[in-house]
Protein backbone atom coordinates (compact mmCIF):
# COMPACT_ATOMS: atom_id res chain seq x y z
CA UNK A 1 0.00 0.00 0.00
CA UNK A 2 1.46 3.42 -0.46
CA UNK A 3 1.28 6.58 2.18
CA UNK A 4 0.06 9.58 1.32
CA UNK A 5 3.37 11.60 1.08
CA UNK A 6 3.91 9.25 -1.79
CA UNK A 7 1.16 9.95 -3.58
CA UNK A 8 1.45 13.11 -4.15
CA UNK A 9 4.76 14.03 -5.36
CA UNK A 10 6.64 17.88 -5.95
CA UNK A 11 4.59 19.29 -4.05
CA UNK A 12 6.64 22.61 -2.33
CA UNK A 13 7.39 21.81 1.51
CA UNK A 14 5.94 24.48 3.61
CA UNK A 15 8.38 26.42 6.58
CA UNK A 16 9.61 24.11 9.45
CA UNK A 17 9.25 25.53 12.61
CA UNK A 18 11.55 24.61 15.69
CA UNK A 19 9.36 22.41 18.19
CA UNK A 20 9.53 23.77 21.73
CA UNK A 21 11.56 21.47 24.18
CA UNK A 22 9.36 18.34 24.86
CA UNK A 23 8.83 18.90 29.09
CA UNK A 24 7.52 22.67 28.24
CA UNK A 25 5.31 21.38 25.44
CA UNK A 26 3.76 18.71 27.24
CA UNK A 27 2.87 20.82 29.99
CA UNK A 28 1.14 23.93 28.11
CA UNK A 29 -0.27 20.44 26.23
CA UNK A 30 -1.93 19.58 29.65
CA UNK A 31 -3.29 23.00 30.79
CA UNK A 32 -4.68 23.11 27.26
CA UNK A 33 -6.22 19.93 27.82
CA UNK A 34 -7.98 20.99 31.19
CA UNK A 35 -8.63 24.73 30.02
CA UNK A 36 -10.68 22.15 27.04
CA UNK A 37 -12.27 20.45 29.79
CA UNK A 38 -13.74 23.93 31.01
CA UNK A 39 -14.90 25.07 27.79
CA UNK A 40 -16.34 21.87 27.27
CA UNK A 41 -17.62 22.35 23.65
CA UNK A 42 -16.29 22.82 20.05
CA UNK A 43 -18.35 23.93 16.82
CA UNK A 44 -17.01 22.32 13.87
CA UNK A 45 -17.41 24.39 10.46
CA UNK A 46 -17.09 21.15 8.08
CA UNK A 47 -17.24 19.76 4.19
CA UNK A 48 -17.66 16.10 5.54
CA UNK A 49 -19.88 13.69 4.27
CA UNK A 50 -22.92 13.84 6.70
CA UNK A 51 -22.90 9.97 7.32
CA UNK A 52 -19.22 9.99 8.80
CA UNK A 53 -19.55 13.33 10.96
CA UNK A 54 -21.54 10.80 13.91
CA UNK A 55 -18.65 8.15 13.22
CA UNK A 56 -15.65 10.07 13.71
CA UNK A 57 -17.08 12.20 16.49
CA UNK A 58 -17.97 9.22 18.74
CA UNK A 59 -14.25 8.13 17.80
CA UNK A 60 -13.44 11.53 19.14
CA UNK A 61 -15.54 11.23 22.58
CA UNK A 62 -14.04 8.26 23.37
CA UNK A 63 -10.79 9.99 24.16
CA UNK A 64 -12.18 13.11 24.64
CA UNK A 65 -15.57 12.55 26.56
CA UNK A 66 -15.44 15.79 28.40
CA UNK A 67 -16.04 17.77 24.78
CA UNK A 68 -18.90 18.07 23.06
CA UNK A 69 -19.10 18.53 19.56
CA UNK A 70 -21.51 20.71 17.42
CA UNK A 71 -21.12 20.02 13.68
CA UNK A 72 -22.17 22.78 11.20
CA UNK A 73 -21.71 20.92 7.85
CA UNK A 74 -21.86 22.70 4.11
CA UNK A 75 -20.36 21.65 1.28
CA UNK A 76 -17.20 23.00 0.71
CA UNK A 77 -17.78 26.23 -1.30
CA UNK A 78 -20.63 27.54 0.96
CA UNK A 79 -18.43 26.36 3.55
CA UNK A 80 -16.34 29.15 2.61
CA UNK A 81 -18.78 32.03 1.74
CA UNK A 82 -20.16 31.28 5.38
CA UNK A 83 -16.89 32.11 6.87
CA UNK A 84 -15.85 35.17 4.60
CA UNK A 85 -19.39 36.23 5.42
CA UNK A 86 -19.04 36.01 9.17
CA UNK A 87 -15.85 37.48 9.36
CA UNK A 88 -16.64 40.29 7.46
CA UNK A 89 -19.34 40.82 10.04
CA UNK A 90 -17.29 40.42 12.86
CA UNK A 91 -19.29 37.28 13.85
CA UNK A 92 -16.57 34.55 15.04
CA UNK A 93 -18.87 31.47 15.20
CA UNK A 94 -16.45 28.40 14.36
CA UNK A 95 -13.91 26.86 16.74
CA UNK A 96 -12.45 24.64 14.67
CA UNK A 97 -12.50 23.98 10.89
CA UNK A 98 -12.11 20.89 8.49
CA UNK A 99 -12.45 21.70 4.46
CA UNK A 100 -11.40 21.17 1.25
CA UNK A 101 -8.33 23.17 0.76
CA UNK A 102 -7.96 25.75 -2.52
CA UNK A 103 -6.84 28.89 -3.30
CA UNK A 104 -9.21 31.04 -1.60
CA UNK A 105 -8.59 28.56 1.78
CA UNK A 106 -5.06 29.06 1.35
CA UNK A 107 -4.93 32.82 0.78
CA UNK A 108 -8.20 32.58 4.03
CA UNK A 109 -5.82 30.98 6.14
CA UNK A 110 -2.65 33.02 5.52
CA UNK A 111 -5.06 36.15 6.08
CA UNK A 112 -6.15 35.54 9.10
CA UNK A 113 -8.88 32.92 9.23
CA UNK A 114 -6.74 30.63 11.47
CA UNK A 115 -4.84 30.94 14.99
CA UNK A 116 -0.68 30.46 14.92
CA UNK A 117 -0.08 27.77 16.74
CA UNK A 118 1.46 23.85 16.77
CA UNK A 119 -0.57 20.98 17.60
CA UNK A 120 1.90 18.49 19.46
CA UNK A 121 0.68 15.49 17.14
CA UNK A 122 2.25 17.54 13.96
CA UNK A 123 5.86 16.00 14.68
CA UNK A 124 4.41 12.51 13.07
CA UNK A 125 3.90 14.47 10.16
CA UNK A 126 6.15 15.30 6.63
CA UNK A 127 6.75 19.15 7.35
CA UNK A 128 4.79 20.22 4.44
CA UNK A 129 1.65 19.22 5.90
CA UNK A 130 2.03 22.21 8.24
CA UNK A 131 0.84 25.66 6.71
CA UNK A 132 3.19 27.67 8.74
CA UNK A 133 1.49 26.62 12.16
CA UNK A 134 -1.44 27.68 10.87
CA UNK A 135 -3.49 25.28 8.80
CA UNK A 136 -2.27 21.36 9.09
CA UNK A 137 -3.21 19.06 6.26
CA UNK A 138 -5.44 15.73 7.59
CA UNK A 139 -5.85 13.58 4.57
CA UNK A 140 -6.25 13.82 1.01
CA UNK A 141 -9.14 13.05 -1.24
CA UNK A 142 -9.27 11.88 -5.13
CA UNK A 143 -11.56 11.81 -7.82
CA UNK A 144 -12.32 8.24 -9.46
CA UNK A 145 -14.72 7.14 -11.90
CA UNK A 146 -17.39 5.16 -10.31
CA UNK A 147 -20.27 3.58 -12.55
CA UNK A 148 -23.33 1.07 -12.08
CA UNK A 149 -22.96 -2.20 -12.46
CA UNK A 150 -26.67 -2.64 -12.97
CA UNK A 151 -26.43 -0.54 -16.41
CA UNK A 152 -23.13 -1.07 -17.10
CA UNK A 153 -21.37 -3.86 -18.31
CA UNK A 154 -18.15 -5.39 -17.54
CA UNK A 155 -17.53 -4.92 -21.60
CA UNK A 156 -18.43 -1.44 -22.10
CA UNK A 157 -17.18 -0.04 -18.46
CA UNK A 158 -15.10 3.08 -18.59
CA UNK A 159 -11.06 2.62 -18.75
CA UNK A 160 -10.70 6.23 -18.79
CA UNK A 161 -11.57 10.08 -18.46
CA UNK A 162 -12.46 10.71 -22.19
CA UNK A 163 -14.59 7.82 -22.09
CA UNK A 164 -17.31 10.71 -20.38
CA UNK A 165 -17.81 11.88 -23.78
CA UNK A 166 -18.30 8.47 -25.83
CA UNK A 167 -21.64 8.15 -27.19
CA UNK A 168 -22.25 4.69 -25.28
CA UNK A 169 -22.36 7.14 -22.19
CA UNK A 170 -24.80 9.80 -23.85
CA UNK A 171 -27.24 11.42 -21.31
CA UNK A 172 -25.73 8.89 -18.91
CA UNK A 173 -22.85 10.82 -17.28
CA UNK A 174 -23.40 12.64 -14.06
CA UNK A 175 -20.88 15.48 -12.53
CA UNK A 176 -21.22 18.14 -9.79
CA UNK A 177 -20.32 21.47 -11.23
CA UNK A 178 -17.45 22.85 -10.65
CA UNK A 179 -18.93 26.27 -9.53
CA UNK A 180 -20.39 24.16 -6.97
CA UNK A 181 -17.33 21.89 -5.80
CA UNK A 182 -13.69 23.16 -6.06
CA UNK A 183 -12.34 19.37 -6.17
CA UNK A 184 -14.63 19.37 -9.34
CA UNK A 185 -12.98 22.21 -10.52
CA UNK A 186 -9.46 21.01 -9.92
CA UNK A 187 -10.65 17.78 -11.51
CA UNK A 188 -11.96 19.78 -14.71
CA UNK A 189 -8.20 22.04 -15.00
CA UNK A 190 -7.11 18.40 -14.91
CA UNK A 191 -8.85 17.28 -17.83
CA UNK A 192 -8.32 20.37 -19.96
CA UNK A 193 -4.46 20.85 -19.05
CA UNK A 194 -2.91 17.83 -18.59
CA UNK A 195 -4.59 15.43 -20.52
CA UNK A 196 -5.09 18.53 -23.28
CA UNK A 197 -8.36 18.49 -23.82
CA UNK A 198 -9.81 22.21 -23.75
CA UNK A 199 -13.18 21.71 -25.03
CA UNK A 200 -13.97 18.97 -22.33
CA UNK A 201 -16.63 21.02 -21.38
CA UNK A 202 -18.53 21.26 -24.64
CA UNK A 203 -17.99 17.78 -25.41
CA UNK A 204 -19.57 17.08 -22.15
CA UNK A 205 -22.98 19.21 -22.77
CA UNK A 206 -22.74 17.53 -26.54
CA UNK A 207 -22.59 14.19 -24.85
CA UNK A 208 -26.13 15.20 -22.82
CA UNK A 209 -23.88 14.97 -19.04
CA UNK A 210 -26.46 15.79 -16.10
CA UNK A 211 -25.63 18.37 -14.06
CA UNK A 212 -26.31 17.79 -10.28
CA UNK A 213 -26.20 20.24 -7.55
CA UNK A 214 -24.07 18.58 -4.63
CA UNK A 215 -22.28 15.73 -4.92
CA UNK A 216 -24.73 13.95 -2.64
CA UNK A 217 -27.48 14.20 -5.15
CA UNK A 218 -25.17 12.71 -7.39
CA UNK A 219 -24.71 9.71 -5.30
CA UNK A 220 -28.28 9.11 -5.50
CA UNK A 221 -28.82 9.36 -9.20
CA UNK A 222 -25.51 7.08 -9.54
CA UNK A 223 -27.56 4.49 -6.97
CA UNK A 224 -31.36 4.99 -8.98
CA UNK A 225 -29.30 4.14 -12.61
CA UNK A 226 -30.45 8.05 -13.14
CA UNK A 227 -27.05 8.27 -15.19
CA UNK A 228 -24.68 5.37 -15.65
CA UNK A 229 -20.79 6.81 -14.79
CA UNK A 230 -19.92 9.81 -12.66
CA UNK A 231 -16.29 11.11 -11.52
CA UNK A 232 -16.66 11.23 -7.79
CA UNK A 233 -14.62 11.72 -4.81
CA UNK A 234 -13.02 8.21 -3.50
CA UNK A 235 -14.38 8.75 -0.01
CA UNK A 236 -17.80 8.67 -1.37
CA UNK A 237 -17.70 5.67 -3.14
CA UNK A 238 -16.09 3.65 0.02
CA UNK A 239 -19.66 4.24 1.65
CA UNK A 240 -22.15 3.56 -1.11
CA UNK A 241 -19.81 -0.01 -2.03
CA UNK A 242 -19.97 -0.42 1.88
CA UNK A 243 -24.06 -0.33 1.95
CA UNK A 244 -23.81 -2.60 -0.80
CA UNK A 245 -24.97 -0.29 -3.68
CA UNK A 246 -23.96 -1.96 -7.14
CA UNK A 247 -20.72 0.13 -8.12
CA UNK A 248 -17.52 -0.44 -9.13
CA UNK A 249 -14.86 2.22 -9.97
CA UNK A 250 -10.93 2.77 -11.07
CA UNK A 251 -8.74 5.55 -10.86
CA UNK A 252 -8.18 5.94 -14.23
CA UNK A 253 -4.39 5.09 -15.99
CA UNK A 254 -3.93 8.60 -17.22
CA UNK A 255 -3.77 9.56 -13.99
CA UNK A 256 -6.11 12.17 -11.39
CA UNK A 257 -6.26 15.20 -8.81
CA UNK A 258 -5.99 14.81 -5.66
CA UNK A 259 -6.93 17.79 -2.78
CA UNK A 260 -5.83 17.99 0.91
CA UNK A 261 -8.72 17.88 3.62
CA UNK A 262 -7.19 20.60 6.07
CA UNK A 263 -7.85 21.57 9.82
CA UNK A 264 -7.09 24.59 11.56
CA UNK A 265 -8.19 26.01 14.97
CA UNK A 266 -10.29 29.50 14.12
CA UNK A 267 -8.91 32.90 15.02
CA UNK A 268 -10.77 34.39 18.11
CA UNK A 269 -12.51 31.02 18.15
CA UNK A 270 -14.94 31.18 21.24
CA UNK A 271 -13.84 27.86 22.72
CA UNK A 272 -10.20 28.34 21.51
CA UNK A 273 -8.64 25.41 23.64
CA UNK A 274 -11.31 22.46 23.29
CA UNK A 275 -10.85 23.32 19.32
CA UNK A 276 -7.04 23.16 19.72
CA UNK A 277 -7.70 19.66 21.48
CA UNK A 278 -10.24 18.89 18.48
CA UNK A 279 -7.92 19.46 15.83
CA UNK A 280 -4.60 17.74 17.49
CA UNK A 281 -6.87 14.47 17.98
CA UNK A 282 -7.52 14.56 14.02
CA UNK A 283 -4.00 14.57 13.61
CA UNK A 284 -2.99 12.09 16.08
CA UNK A 285 -2.80 8.05 15.80
CA UNK A 286 -6.19 6.98 16.88
CA UNK A 287 -7.72 10.30 14.76
CA UNK A 288 -6.19 9.86 11.79
CA UNK A 289 -7.13 5.81 12.12
CA UNK A 290 -10.97 7.10 12.73
CA UNK A 291 -10.33 8.77 9.43
CA UNK A 292 -9.19 6.19 7.01
CA UNK A 293 -11.78 3.80 8.23
CA UNK A 294 -14.82 6.04 8.67
CA UNK A 295 -14.27 7.73 5.03
CA UNK A 296 -11.25 5.90 3.31
CA UNK A 297 -9.57 8.58 2.88
CA UNK A 298 -5.58 8.60 1.85
CA UNK A 299 -4.16 9.88 5.43
CA UNK A 300 -1.68 12.38 5.63
CA UNK A 301 0.23 10.85 9.13
CA UNK A 302 3.48 9.09 8.59
CA UNK A 303 2.86 5.01 8.73
CA UNK A 304 -1.11 5.34 8.05
CA UNK A 305 -1.48 2.79 5.33
CA UNK A 306 -3.85 4.25 2.14
CA UNK A 307 -7.09 1.98 2.25
CA UNK A 308 -7.54 3.09 -1.32
CA UNK A 309 -7.61 -0.82 -3.01
CA UNK A 310 -9.35 -2.71 -0.03
CA UNK A 311 -13.02 -1.69 -1.60
CA UNK A 312 -14.32 -4.35 -3.73
CA UNK A 313 -15.00 -3.44 -6.88
CA UNK A 314 -12.03 -1.77 -7.43
CA UNK A 315 -10.07 -2.21 -11.29
CA UNK A 316 -7.17 -0.19 -10.60
CA UNK A 317 -3.52 -2.03 -10.17
CA UNK A 318 -1.93 1.23 -9.17
CA UNK A 319 -2.32 5.41 -8.70
CA UNK A 320 -0.34 7.09 -11.22
CA UNK A 321 0.27 10.50 -12.42
CA UNK A 322 -1.89 11.91 -9.28
CA UNK A 323 -1.50 15.76 -9.06
CA UNK A 324 -2.05 17.75 -6.45
CA UNK A 325 -4.94 19.95 -8.01
CA UNK A 326 -4.26 23.59 -6.47
CA UNK A 327 -1.01 23.09 -8.24
CA UNK A 328 -2.46 22.98 -11.56
CA UNK A 329 -4.01 26.74 -11.61
CA UNK A 330 -3.79 29.78 -10.22
CA UNK A 331 -7.17 31.18 -8.21
CA UNK A 332 -7.94 33.63 -11.16
CA UNK A 333 -7.53 30.74 -13.79
CA UNK A 334 -9.60 28.58 -11.36
CA UNK A 335 -12.38 31.57 -11.47
CA UNK A 336 -11.84 31.73 -15.00
CA UNK A 337 -12.64 28.26 -15.54
CA UNK A 338 -16.01 27.88 -13.16
CA UNK A 339 -17.26 30.99 -15.67
CA UNK A 340 -16.06 29.40 -18.49
CA UNK A 341 -18.02 26.63 -17.97
CA UNK A 342 -21.37 28.05 -16.37
CA UNK A 343 -21.49 29.93 -19.56
CA UNK A 344 -20.98 26.95 -21.52
CA UNK A 345 -23.84 25.29 -19.69
CA UNK A 346 -25.82 28.36 -19.96
CA UNK A 347 -25.77 29.41 -16.19
CA UNK A 348 -23.85 32.57 -16.49
CA UNK A 349 -25.91 36.13 -17.23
Amino acid sequence: MTELPKIVAGVMAASICLLAPAGAQEASWDQIVEAARGEGKVVWYTDSTAPSIPKILEAFNRDYPFIEVEPVRLSSSPLVVRIQTELASGIHGADAVYTTSDQVVDEGVAGGWAETWQPPEIANFDPKYNDSDRSFVVAAIRILLAWNTTVVSEDERPRDWMDLVDARFRDKVGIVGPWTSPTIALWSAFVEKTLDKPDFAQQLLDNGVVINSSAANLSQALVRGDVSVAPMVDSAVKFLVEDGVPLEFAYPPSGTVASYKVAFVAAQAPHPNAAKVFVNWMLSENGQNAWKDVDGLAMARTGIADPGYDLPGGHSEGLSNVILGKTLISAEEAQELVGRWQEIFGLKQ
